[in-house]
């Protein structure tokens, strides 16, 4: 239960997100996507000494819906973050563009009253 209860929680994403939970929420969403296919590579590379191409296809199976859901979520949560600076989510174009940008997010401080895209939250 608790499981299927922090998977609904996962995919709530607020309409707004400050910025130290924008830093966990992608620093838990790496640990938990990144590490794996990082580990799933090495074991990829080892099993392909010792046995055939196969394994290279299997990995790429798994490793491409753990790419896009990664990307995805990603975007979900620059959505979120610039909709806490009053910005719409159209600006993550530019970020997805110019990485660079990304500070901004991290640095820049949210509205600190009600805006147009909810209530304010703590951060």
């Amino acid at each position: 239960m608790f499981l299927i209860t922090s998977m609904i929680n996962y995919f709530n994403v607020p309409k707004r997100l400050g910025r130290l939970d924008y830093l966990v929420k992608n620093i838990f969403l790496s640990l938990i996507i990144v590490v794996p296919l990082v580990l799933l590579g090495m074991l990829v590379a080892w099993l392909e000494q010792i046995f055939n191409d196969v394994y290279y296809i299997i990995y790429l199976l798994i490793l491409c819906p753990g790419v896009i859901f990664l990307f995805i979520t990603q975007v979900r949560y620059k959505i979120a973050r610039l909709h806490d600076l009053n910005m719409s989510g159209w600006w993550v174009i530019l970020f997805e563009v110019f990485p660079v940008f990304i500070l901004v997010l991290l640095l820049w401080p949210g509205t600190k009253d009600h805006n147009r895209f909810g209530e304010y939250i703590l951060h």
